[in-house]
């Protein structure tokens, strides 16, 4: 009795450090991403923060016991599969707006917190006044921020037709109004390649960082873009892990629709779901003749299943169907109108105590760009 209480013990303690372990793990490997545009009161609402919610953003990371680690080492960590800082958070901006240096640069340089900014260069070369100058990111480059590629004429990737001024410019030549599969991956890479030089001649920096325009993207893009060598970001919602697709890691959008507290600070404590949960796809591309509203289907344990809620844009709660006891389908009962869309889905984790969450983000080409 006394052996079969020793062996009893000893299992528990076990199965208690493989726990605490396993949570630790899941926890100190996961990192959050934000994302802003402007930091202002006079732009578009929809990308714009407030400069006041900015500073709230910021103190409250402060205060808190968040890990600000600069984009860069953040990838390096999730490459190197090394165990990083429980609570690790980037900071980064999108489109190279004068607002950064004039409301968001001086907060981050009196806390000294590292931040990347991903700019197209066409209005930094146009010196237009709503943009950075390069005198702008050589000096935020000399107080923490790593300056990425945002593409040059800031385009629409997946489809051909995005690229606009490319496309005249080939079809000027051919007199056609189709671009090739061959004619659109060299505009791609030109978009790519011109902002790249453009910041190694400009600031001396050449970090393989790239975010897509609108957050589209699709097999094709990501397949390019890996062979560039770039690590690629999107615009969906979600933790970060090791073993993600580097090709389309998401951030958090901190605008004034998406950065109130307190949902602002349960995205900062939130981790990505493991590899034993599939969502499939990961993203979605639809055009006129596909399924609208698309279907996802999640695969995993039972347990983590009943527990998984999803919400699509603009629409809410979405519907579960149970396949079967590890596979479910989430369906929409009505067709998006809208050209981009996402399906959220969050689960409460029993190791943290913190929510799970992932974005499947969906683009439909039936809809214009604009």
């Amino acid at each position: 009795m006394k052996q079969l209480t020793i062996f009893i013990l000893r299992t528990l303690t076990y199965l208690n450090i493989s726990a605490l372990l396993l949570s630790f793990s899941l926890s100190a490997q996961a990192a959050v991403v934000l994302q802003y545009h402007h930091i202002d009161t006079n732009t578009p609402f929809s990308t714009s923060t407030d400069p006041a919610l900015f500073k709230q953003h910021i103190e409250y990371l402060v205060n808190n016991g968040f890990n600000v680690v600069s984009l860069p080492a953040l990838i390096e960590g999730l490459n190197n599969q090394e165990v990083n800082h429980d609570k690790s958070v980037a900071i980064t901006f999108d489109d190279g707006f004068i607002s950064i240096y004039t409301h968001a640069y001086p907060t981050l340089k009196a806390h000294n917190l590292p931040f990347t900014i991903f700019v197209n260069t066409d209005p930094i070369q146009a010196k237009r006044p709503t943009h950075l100058s390069w005198d702008h990111l050589r000096e935020m480059k000399q107080h923490g921020a790593t300056i990425a590629n945002h593409t040059h004429r800031h385009s629409y990737l997946i489809n051909p037709d995005g690229l606009t001024s490319v496309k005249n410019e080939i079809n000027s030549h051919q007199n056609s109004n189709d671009v090739s599969e061959s004619n659109w991956k060299s505009a791609f890479i030109e978009e790519i390649e011109t902002t790249q030089k453009l910041l190694k001649t400009e600031l001396n920096q050449d970090i393989k960082l790239f975010a897509y325009p609108y957050g589209e993207f699709d097999q094709q893009t990501n397949t390019l873009l890996a062979e560039m060598g770039y690590i690629g970001f999107g615009q969906h919602s979600g933790a970060i892990r090791a073993g993600m697709d580097m090709q389309s890691l998401p951030r958090y959008p901190a605008s004034n629709q998406y950065g109130k507290f307190p949902l602002f600070a349960t995205k900062l404590n939130t981790i990505a779901f493991d590899e034993t949960t599939h969502f499939t796809p990961n993203y979605g591309v639809i055009d006129e003749s596909s399924e609208n509203p698309p279907s996802l289907y999640i695969s995993g344990s039972e347990a983590l299943l009943n527990s998984i809620n999803c919400f699509g844009s603009s629409v809410g709660a979405l519907p579960k169907v149970k396949i079967n006891n590890t596979t479910l389908m989430i369906t929409p009962e009505q067709p998006f109108t809208s050209r981009r869309f996402r399906y959220n889905c969050t689960a409460k984790s029993h190791e943290t105590g913190h929510f799970r969450w992932v974005s499947i983000p969906w683009v439909n080409l039936g809809v214009d760009a604009k």
